[in-house]
């Protein structure tokens, strides 16, 4: 059944908007391990950019924080299900 599915997809996009970055990064993390969603953790990394990210002198002026992070999860996520299920 792919309605728990649905529903956490819409939590995690919700969460964006409406909650605090920890508990969109812990609907991610829920994403990635449960279901291996990478393509919508990382568009949902897009989007809290789009919608807070601010250029930082650490990462050069890039505003990408949030996308590069969620894609690095995303590659460790899909290592780990790779190796994990050899």
């Amino acid at each position: 059944d792919t309605t728990p599915m649905i529903m956490t997809i819409v939590l995690f996009y919700a969460s964006i908007v409406l909650a605090p970055w920890w508990l969109t990064t812990m609907v991610a993390v829920v994403l990635l391990a449960r279901w291996n969603l990478a393509i919508p953790v990382i568009v949902g990394g897009m989007l809290m950019d789009l919608v807070y990210g601010a250029p930082l002198p650490l990462l050069g002026g890039y505003a990408l924080l949030y996308t590069i992070t969620l894609a690095l999860l995303s590659l460790v996520s899909l290592y780990l299900h790779a190796t994990m299920l050899e």
